[in-house]
């Protein structure tokens, strides 16, 4: 259980279980947020292209974990809603063809075409 309480340092006597809404953050995304913030307050955009080169490597690591043809493959999304709304528009028009998604619960959503 010390592995769940270091990410989710939560007040004596608040859980949540399975919550797929508004729920606390891990220790690490509140971390990586904060970081992110302090960046842009002291640097602005000057730091873009290390932004872009993140989500490439992102998107490189969850084509590898879902077998994706290509990082080209994974959509970043954010938040499940905006996932689902593009689900539509993707079929199922030939036997190779799949569709698999992730969705990340109250903090956001990827999905991944496979084509």
């Amino acid at each position: 259980m010390s592995m769940f309480h270091d990410e989710f340092d939560q007040a004596p006597g608040l859980r949540y279980l399975n919550h797929a809404a508004i729920a606390p953050w891990p220790r690490r995304a509140s971390e990586a947020v904060a970081r992110f913030a302090r960046e842009n307050v002291n640097l602005g955009a000057s730091d873009y292209p290390a932004w872009l080169a993140t989500e490439r490597r992102l998107r490189e690591r969850l084509a590898r974990l879902l077998n994706a043809p290509s990082r080209g493959d994974i959509a970043l999304v954010k938040n499940t809603s905006e996932a689902l709304s593009l689900a539509p528009r993707f079929t199922f028009s030939r036997a190779k063809r799949a569709t698999a998604s992730l969705a990340l619960r109250g903090q956001g959503a990827m999905a991944a075409w496979f084509r």
